[in-house]
């Protein structure tokens, strides 16, 4: 990469190297070394004083952590460098967190998908110690909000595993959780030396838990020695983590730039491509956001959408109720032509949409696969992100009762 790269660009790079190992599978242990070892020369890359400063961390579920056949159920890694030049034209010595995207079936079912009961994470964040999980509630009102900010249960459980996970032995910031790695840096005592700056980024999956992650390090006093005005979060892609009480609060956290915004040069904003249908979720309401996940139905046109991907909009759209209000956004405009009619140039569309458009626009086309590219399917990289997963899953559903159809049809032949 480019030494010449501005700022936004070299975030967005270190946010597509949480995603290094995302297509790989493996023990808890096998993917954490996976990462680590790859991770410092991806930095490099990124400039030359970009270093590890904390992590990487893998974790995976209980259930999955030992089996060799699964995904990783989040990545996250912390970066530091020590001059990095800013939109002011100022540098500072910047830290960076990137959280990586949906990978497995554990992110998509339980932290994509669990949308129905929801976490009161200001009141998690500052009223108990966020070392002890949230509790999740069901909404009082199954089709209504609530005045105080909530996310969902799936996101707010992935910001409590962020929070409390340390890197194994060995690695850099070792034994530290994240908060405790964050309140451990030292900044400069000198008033002639800027203050350090930290960047929260991720995206798909990880551009909904990098602005909750924030938000509940400011609520929870835990930034160490950054102040709160010297916070930046940059999430691309994001589904909306919560609800309107959350994006007003989260504004105010975070003030973004004065809209309508375009392009990718913006702190606290969630970047959209206008042709991707994941930041449409999980809004149902047109007065909060121009694209919803109503939009989503006619977003190709003039191919249909498949049955299978109507029926997951259709249960997406039951589970968010009215509830869901995504964060301040700024659009662009991806270089899109309609598909051609088929079964699957629909989710083609879709995945390279979600994906690549980004890559296109931030770093000029540099698509960069990550480890283990050539092991995965096509319909299992179309299942690595909110919204898509739903999608494969309807359509692995009906394969099976195509299936079971064929096989009770052959034996009555055989009759």
């Amino acid at each position: 990469m480019s030494t010449e790269n501005n700022v936004f660009q070299q975030v967005f790079a270190l946010s597509k190297a949480s995603n290094l190992v995302y297509n790989c599978t493996g023990t808890q242990d096998d993917l954490q070394k996976k990462f680590a070892q790859a991770l410092p020369a991806a930095l490099a890359a990124i400039g030359p004083q970009w270093t590890v400063a904390w992590g990487p961390v893998i974790w995976k579920d209980i259930i999955d952590r030992d089996d060799s056949n699964t995904c990783q159920g989040n990545a996250w890694f912390i970066a530091k460098n020590e001059s990095v030049l800013f939109d002011d034209g100022k540098t500072y010595p910047t830290y960076v967190i990137a959280i990586a995207g949906t990978s497995g079936r554990y992110d998509w079912i339980l932290e994509d998908g669990v949308i129905l009961p929801v976490v009161y994470i200001e009141q998690w964040a500052t009223s108990s110690d966020i070392t002890t999980a949230p509790i999740p509630r069901l909404r009082p009102i199954l089709f209504e909000s609530d005045s105080s900010p909530l996310i969902s249960q799936g996101i707010g459980e992935a910001v409590y595993e962020l929070l409390n996970n340390a890197p194994p032995e060995g690695s850099p910031g070792y034994p530290y959780t994240l908060p405790q790695f964050l309140s451990s840096i030292k900044s400069s005592s000198s008033l002639a030396d800027p203050a350090p700056k930290l960047v929260v980024t991720g995206h798909s999956l990880g551009g909904a838990l990098s602005p909750s992650l924030a938000y509940t390090l400011v609520k929870a006093k835990a930034l160490g020695p950054f102040t709160q005005e010297n916070v930046h979060v940059y999430p691309t892609a994001g589904p909306s983590p919560g609800n309107l009480a959350f994006r007003e609060d989260f504004s105010k956290c975070f003030p973004s730039p004065a809209g309508p915004l375009t392009g990718y040069q913006h702190w606290n904003t969630n970047i959209v491509n206008k042709h991707d249908i994941v930041p449409c979720a999980y809004c149902t309401d047109p007065q909060y956001a121009p694209q919803v996940l109503a939009t989503i139905y006619t977003m190709f046109n003039p191919i249909p959408m498949p049955e299978t991907a109507s029926n997951a909009i259709g249960a997406l759209k039951w589970a968010g109720g009215s509830v869901y209000v995504p964060l301040v956004a700024s659009f662009f405009d991806s270089d899109f032509h309609p598909p051609t009619p088929g079964k699957l140039t629909w989710m083609q569309e879709a995945h390279k949409q979600h994906v690549d458009a980004y890559s296109q626009l931030i770093l000029g086309n540099e698509i960069q696969l990550g480890m283990c590219a050539g092991t995965t399917t096509e319909q299992d990289a179309w299942g690595k992100h909110p919204v898509l997963s739903r999608v494969v899953a309807e359509m692995r559903k009906l394969g099976e009762r195509d299936n079971i159809l064929s096989e009770v049809g052959n034996a009555l032949e055989n009759l």
